[in-house]
């Protein structure tokens, strides 16, 4: 919807400048730009992508005037394009989006002031599909970048044709944009073009309500071999972009809820199979800045503090055992102090509602505060610094495990069995932290699907001395 939020802006533009003229402009302008075939034109021009509009409607005379689309439709290019849409073939791909129910009520009497106000804009229904190579190359981003060649030609990669083909989501059925969606939450956004930055925008930009009633995002990564797939809904506040003054004016409150569901295919007791190791729901709010102070670039970053529902999974199909792979460290630590942590799942069924405050930005998310989250066995602290990309499946944490009473209680067994009550004792003052909690620091990274496990903090010391950088004491028990 970034290209109409531009027509939008581009229209109020020549009423301002048309002055009392400004509806006879603005006639001839509609006639020419404002139509379904033109939009498919602008969108297949400014992307490398093949976009079909269906029922669009226009009334400057109503007030606020209204713009009203039943459907848009980005697939990835094809032979169609230049064409007009009537005289198009159907489309055979499910294409990479849909959106439909858009509705828009935009307030005229802000543009002598420079600035288009924009009361509502809702969309019903907004599908997503993003597919992967085993290469690595996005659908999306080839979708969305510029056109290879001129207007008219098939100009779809032959490596996204086979993505275009394999294993498509269900497309829905689409609701009509007949009338706003009343019943859905309201809330105010603004997005701009990608290749259109803060100042070239000819006005100021307000809008009081912007929501997504319903949000369906499917992603297949075939280099990871993982799935995602989202529900969501969308409200966006407080929407206020001045391309004069982005330093001042350039920011919204956003709301995000919804779940995620995420499976890996991996090795399970000896079989390889698609596993789920993600299946949570969340609901945040925060604050988007969405264009770069610096350049005018669209380039949004947001602070959202996301709460991650109690009974929602997050792994606890890997056991740490399992994680640590071919790292001699966990055998270490067992045959020489005892202590055998090789079983405990990693993750497992969220027992407490955790609250995150999180930095989103390029598909990054960086946790900016301290986050507890409670599983059956432990807790778990992450610290601020970690972050994980999903869509890179590449993550970096800096995690604090905590063990609940009865496996900590099985891991001082272990070591007293192994070195003796006195010894045992050195080695607990070692692995407690301030409070005289047993706690084990480590360092999670590499692909989120497949974690690599390493020791961090008091642990990350320990296995230092194992390469006998260490000394005293502890040098000379480890040698035992």
């Amino acid at each position: 919807m970034k290209k109409l939020t531009w027509i939008l802006i581009s229209l109020s533009g020549v009423l301002v400048l048309g002055g009392g003229g400004g509806w006879f402009l603005t006639k001839a302008w509609l006639e020419k730009t404002l139509t379904a075939d033109s939009i498919a034109d602008q969108l297949e021009k400014e992307w490398n992508c093949r976009a079909e509009v269906k029922g669009l409607s226009v009334d400057l005379l109503a007030s606020p005037a209204v713009v009203s689309l039943e459907e848009l439709r980005l697939s990835p290019r094809d032979e169609e394009v230049g064409k007009p849409l009537s005289q198009r073939k159907e489309v055979t791909s499910p294409g990479v989006l849909i959106a439909g129910g858009v509705w828009t009520t935009i307030r005229w009497s802000d543009l002598m002031r420079g600035r288009l106000h924009v009361e509502k804009f809702t969309i019903s229904h907004l599908w997503m599909r993003e597919e992967i190579t085993p290469d690595g190359r996005s659908m999306m981003e080839t979708v969305f970048s510029k056109p290879l060649r001129p207007t008219g030609t098939d100009e779809t990669p032959a490596a996204m044709e086979a993505v275009s083909a394999a294993e498509p989501a269900a497309v829905p059925e689409l609701p009509k944009a007949s009338e706003p969606v009343a019943s859905e939450p309201k809330a105010s956004a603004a997005k701009g073009n990608e290749t259109t930055g803060g100042s070239e925008l000819p006005l100021g930009l307000i809008v009081d309500e912007f929501s997504i009633a319903k949000i369906e995002g499917h992603v297949l990564n075939r280099q990871s071999k993982t799935r995602t797939a989202l529900n969501a809904q969308l409200r966006l506040s407080g929407i206020d972009v001045d391309p004069r003054d982005l330093a001042h004016h350039n920011r919204c409150v956003v709301e995000l809820s919804g779940d995620i569901d995420h499976a890996a295919r991996m090795k399970v007791d000896g079989e390889t199979k698609e596993v789920p190791v993600g299946k949570f729901a969340f609901d945040g709010r925060g604050t988007v800045q969405p264009f770069d102070v610096a350049t005018g670039d669209v380039n949004p970053t947001a602070v959202v503090t996301m709460v991650l529902k109690k009974g929602s999974q997050f792994g606890g199909v890997t056991t740490i055992g399992e994680a640590a792979g071919k790292d001699k460290t966990f055998s270490s630590i067992k045959g020489n102090l005892g202590i055998d942590i090789d079983d405990v799942k990693v993750g497992g069924i969220l027992q407490n509602d955790a609250t995150a405050e999180m930095r989103l930005q390029n598909g990054k998310v960086e946790f900016v505060k301290d986050l507890r989250v409670e599983f059956e066995d432990y807790a778990v602290g992450v610290r601020p610094g970690s972050w994980l990309n999903g869509s890179a499946d590449d993550h970096e944490m800096i995690i604090q495990l905590v063990p609940d009473e009865e496996l900590a209680s099985k891991i001082k067994t272990g070591v007293a069995s192994k070195l003796g009550d006195g010894l045992a004792k050195t080695v607990f003052s070692v692995f407690a932290d301030g409070e005289g909690r047993m706690v084990f620091d480590f360092i999670s990274s590499d692909r989120l699907s497949k974690p690599k496990i390493k020791l961090g903090g008091q642990a990350g010391a320990i296995e230092q001395m194992f390469k006998g950088i260490g000394g005293g004491l502890l040098n000379q028990l480890l040698k035992n």
